[in-house]
């Protein structure tokens, strides 16, 4: 599995797996009446050129109402978070956006309990990892799913476009 920083290197679309400590998981929030979708924090103590410890904010999508697979996920995500033990995710997404990245989960995602020597040497660096100030991190991700479109108003050129569209063409 890739690190968070070697994350960074990607310079299109890509498929990857991580080992990593899951800082936290955010609520769900509803995306439509069918999915809603929560962000996972990741660390994993690779560091910038800086020394800045990498962080990344996975989107995790999921069904409403949710399946008893995405509710394992969730609680093995959820018992990891700001713990010792580190997690192993596979099928994530990496999606190259402007200076930044999204980072999302794939249709085969799965993630699990981490074993052997990258599970171990993170354990013990565990409670460093998540007691790293914010402005002691490079956040490498963008999440671009957390945009409020509800909240937005809507622009009079773009009401006009859409009324135009109504009219009757028979």
């Amino acid at each position: 599995s890739m690190t968070l920083s070697e994350c960074k290197a990607f310079s299109q679309n890509q498929r990857f797996d991580v080992t990593a400590l899951v800082d936290s998981v955010d609520t769900a929030r509803k995306v439509n009446d069918t999915r809603q979708v929560v962000n996972i924090i990741l660390v994993d103590g690779s560091a910038d050129k800086e020394g800045k410890t990498q962080e990344a904010t996975i989107s995790f999508f999921m069904n409403t109402p949710v399946t008893q697979a995405d509710a394992a996920t969730m609680d093995i995500l959820q018992q990891a978070s700001g713990g010792r033990e580190a997690v192993s995710l596979f099928g994530l997404q990496g999606k190259k956006q402007g200076e930044g990245y999204s980072f999302e989960t794939s249709k085969e995602f799965f993630v699990d309990k981490a074993s052997g020597e990258r599970a171990s040497a993170l354990a013990l660096v565990s409670e460093t990892l998540h007691a790293t100030p914010k402005n002691m991190r490079d956040i490498i991700a963008i999440n671009t799913s957390h945009r409020d479109y509800e909240a937005e108003e809507g622009s009079e050129i773009f009401c006009r476009l859409l009324s135009d569209l109504k009219t009757d063409t028979a």
